[in-house]
């Protein structure tokens, strides 16, 4: 997946890769991934993936870095960084000027979530917005919300936000578009209820049958070999 994101180019392998016995790094499986449990209800998250980074304005490398979720939020656990095509040598001077902690928010910012199916008979959440995270449900017409009315929705939204290294009670007012005093109270409420917990509390591996699930194994997809991406670094590397 290759998203052009005007100054740069960030190229996701979306799935999680594995060790081989011969030493490959392979696409993992629904067993990598996370589960948040909030307010009810189950959401699962990538543990981890690669990112390809090209193109960045004012850094002369190209740059491969690992994400993963530690303590409950998305950070950078490996950094790789390659000459790019006629531009400068590799100096400390210039390390220091890639942006880790922007390329980390721009890759997971959207699409890394995915609700595993809530109790029979209740409806998966609507996915979407700026985080694609839950969005507000919609109303018949003339129904005004209520003061309780998506208490849930905003403690999985403050929860899910951190996780995504986004502000959350800012994410609970862009989500459920409510102006941003409205999600705070909605937070306090949410507080009360003890929905709200550290993510790194709320963290956990998936179960055999989370991971069995269609939810799961329907997103996982072909495997991505480390080798793939080097030959892409070839194809950039200076002569």
């Amino acid at each position: 997946m290759r998203y052009h994101l005007g100054i740069m180019t960030l190229e996701i392998a979306v799935f999680p890769l594995q060790v081989a016995p011969d030493g490959r790094l392979l696409g993992g499986g629904p067993m990598d991934y996370r589960v948040f449990g909030i307010a009810g209800r189950r959401f699962a998250v990538l543990n981890r993936f690669y990112v390809y980074a090209t193109g960045e304005r004012g850094v002369p490398f190209d740059a491969e870095l690992t994400i993963a979720l530690q303590g409950g939020r998305f950070v950078c656990t490996d950094l790789a960084v390659r000459q790019s095509a006629d531009g400068e040598p590799i100096t400390l001077v210039g390390l220091r000027t890639i942006p880790v902690e922007s390329i980390v928010r721009r890759s997971v910012r959207k699409g890394r979530v995915i609700e595993l199916n809530p109790p029979d008979g209740v409806p998966k959440l609507r996915l979407g917005g700026p985080l694609g995270l839950p969005v507000a449900p919609r109303r018949p017409r003339g129904k005004r919300r209520g003061p309780d009315d998506d208490v849930d929705l905003a403690a999985i939204v403050h929860v899910l936000a951190q996780v995504l290294g986004e502000p959350p009670t800012k994410a609970v007012a862009d989500q459920l578009r409510i102006p941003l005093g409205t999600a705070r109270d909605l937070v306090a409420r949410a507080r009360e209820r003890l929905y709200l917990k550290p993510p790194a509390d709320l963290m956990r591996a998936p179960t055999f049958a989370e991971a069995a699930s269609e939810d799961l194994t329907g997103s996982a997809g072909p495997q991505h070999e480390r080798a793939a991406l080097h030959r892409r670094w070839d194809d950039h590397a200076a002569p």
